[in-house]
């Protein structure tokens, strides 16, 4: 196969034409049109202003979520705590340490909700003109996915724990 690869640029190169080819430089047309051949400058849009309604909806399914965060801390050290003296697979122990998991699962409720909501305001907001309110929306879910993330987390330390 490789011994074919020069054979074939050879052939090749024999049916090319015998002469004079034109330039590949530019022509002095193309010369002069090299300014409207590049992009030209993108104009940062105006963003729209926030509006009341949606700034305090975004704020009403952002707010319960993150508040959650002290609670769920609470219930994952109490977890924690029953889960580090849970005895053996099958004890009464491991499995009161599991329905604490379960517990601590449950409790994340608003988080996850919370995301989800957010995912459909995103969604309506992506549809109509870019606005302040799209911005603040991005905040807010950039923070609850960081708590997510460190719930995350904490739920897979446990559960790990768990399974030893």
């Amino acid at each position: 196969m490789k011994a074919a690869v020069p054979l074939i640029a050879l052939l090749l190169s024999a049916c090319a034409g015998k002469g004079a080819f034109p330039s590949l430089n530019p022509r002095p047309i193309e010369a002069q049109a090299a300014g409207f051949l590049q992009e030209p400058d993108q104009q940062v849009a105006a963003l729209l202003p926030s509006d009341p309604k949606m700034s305090a909806r975004i704020e009403g399914i952002a707010r319960p979520a993150l508040e959650s965060e002290a609670a769920f801390g609470a219930a994952a050290a109490n977890a924690e705590r029953i889960v580090s003296s849970a005895g053996p697979s099958g004890s009464d122990s491991w499995a009161l340490a599991q329905m604490r998991v379960s517990a601590l699962e449950r409790s994340r409720y608003a988080v996850k909700s919370g995301l989800a909501e957010l995912d459909i305001v995103r969604r309506e907001l992506m549809a109509a003109p870019k606005g302040e309110d799209l911005n603040r929306l991005e905040d807010r879910i950039r923070q609850i996915e960081a708590l997510d993330a460190r719930q995350d987390a904490a739920m897979q330390r446990l559960q790990a724990a768990l399974s030893r």
